[in-house]
């Protein structure tokens, strides 16, 4: 994934170590490249054992930086979102998995995104044309000049959790008003 534009590339990979990954790591930074217009010069990744050995030595043979994390929120976030039309698109069973998750990707890239107010496809036509992509910029106000709700305003208020969840990120372990 293209962090600042969000556009994601994706394939099937039916291992975890390092001989199935690098090729299609590879094959997905020649994509970018054609996409972009100039090399990729960063990779992100976590401390997975696939990322490492051949793949590190490839990467500095490419003069690519390679900068491991140990969480990646934006990645994250992207790939349940592809996750989330993947699984739609497989109930549908129209088609194979590689073609299922071909359509994913494309539901996801042409997905508006909020912080850019464009579609991945979109602010990647303007990176390949040699633009920036603008964020979204919100007006933040105070919080004094938020109108709050007068004295004696009857309100619904957070009572219970919903039952055997614990807090966490997902988005279906949020909490329940009653």
């Amino acid at each position: 994934m293209e962090l600042h534009t969000g556009y994601m590339l994706s394939d099937l990979i039916y291992g975890k170590s390092v001989e199935y990954v690098l090729p299609k790591l590879a094959k997905h930074m020649e994509r970018f490249k054609v996409l972009m217009g100039f090399k990729v010069k960063r990779v992100e990744s976590d401390f997975g054992s696939e990322f490492k050995g051949a793949v590190i030595d490839m990467l500095e043979k490419k003069k690519i930086r390679h900068v491991m994390k140990r969480t990646n929120a934006a990645i994250e976030a992207k790939n349940a979102h592809m996750q989330r039309s993947f699984w739609v698109v497989v109930a549908q069973k129209r088609s194979g998995w590689e073609s299922s998750l071909n359509e994913a990707v494309v539901i996801t890239n042409n997905t508006l995104n909020r912080t850019t107010g464009l579609a991945p496809v979109d602010a990647m036509k303007i990176v390949r044309q040699g633009g920036t992509v603008p964020l979204k910029r919100v007006k933040s106000y105070d919080m004094a000049k938020k109108k709050a709700y007068p004295l004696g305003t009857w309100l619904r208020a957070l009572q219970k959790v919903r039952a055997k969840t614990s807090l966490g990120f997902k988005r279906y372990k949020g909490k329940t008003f009653t």
